[in-house]
C-alpha cells in the first residue's frame, strides 16, 4: 500500500505520510498517525473539522501511541505533557506554524474532554509492540579471547520501563 502524503514539508520534520487513521468522521481524517522520512511517529489531530485547516501535531513514542489507542491516556493529556506541540494552520494554501511549549496549548485548540478514540487494529498494535522489543545479546560458549553471540534475550521496553518504575 502506498502511503498517503499528508504534507510535503511539515515544519522541521520534513515530508509526512499518514501511517494510520485512528478516527475519521464524514470522510475527514480527524486523528491520525504520521511518519516522517526518519520513521518518527507523530500524532495529528484536526482542530477544525469543518474547514480542515488546523491541526495539532506532536512526536509520539510507540508506548504513548499504545496508551492513547487503549485509552490509558487522554489525547489532551498527551498533548499537554509534550515539550513541543505544533499548531499547523493552512492559510491561503500555505502552512503557518505556532509552537506551544510545555503544555501551554489554548483550550480552544484541544479536543473536547469527552473525546475518545475507539480504534482496534490488532496488526497495528502488534507492530507498535514489536517495535518496542529490544534484542540483547547473551554470551554463549566463551573461550579465550573470542566470544560468540549465539542467543538473544527479548525484552519488551514497556515491561522494562514498568519494572524500573516499580524499583524506583
Amino acid at each position: 500500500m502506498v502511503p498517503k502524503i499528508w504534507s510535503n514539508n511539515f515544519y522541521e520534520y520534513g515530508p509526512m505520510s499518514i501511517e494510520k487513521v485512528l478516527f475519521r468522521y464524514d470522510s475527514i481524517d480527524i486523528t491520525f498517525v504520521c511518519l516522517n522520512s526518519k520513521c518518527k511517529r507523530y500524532i495529528c489531530h484536526c482542530t477544525d473539522a469543518i474547514s480542515e485547516t488546523s491541526w495539532l501535531v506532536t512526536e509520539v513514542t510507540n508506548l504513548e501511541l499504545i496508551d492513547l489507542i487503549t485509552n490509558s491516556v487522554h489525547i489532551n493529556d498527551l498533548f499537554k505533557r509534550k515539550k513541543d506541540v505544533i499548531l499547523a494552520e493552512k492559510e491561503s494554501g500555505e502552512m503557518k506554524y505556532t509552537v506551544f511549549h510545555e503544555g501551554n496549548i489554548p483550550n480552544n485548540e484541544l479536543p473536547d474532554d469527552n473525546y475518545t478514540i475507539s480504534y482496534s487494529d490488532e496488526a497495528y498494535m502488534q507492530l507498535l509492540e514489536t517495535q518496542n522489543i529490544v534484542l540483547f545479546p547473551t554470551k554463549s560458549g566463551a573461550t579465550g579471547r573470542s566470544t560468540r553471540i549465539t542467543k538473544f534475550r527479548r525484552i519488551n521496553v514497556a515491561d522494562r520501563a514498568n519494572n524500573n518504575k516499580a524499583r524506583g
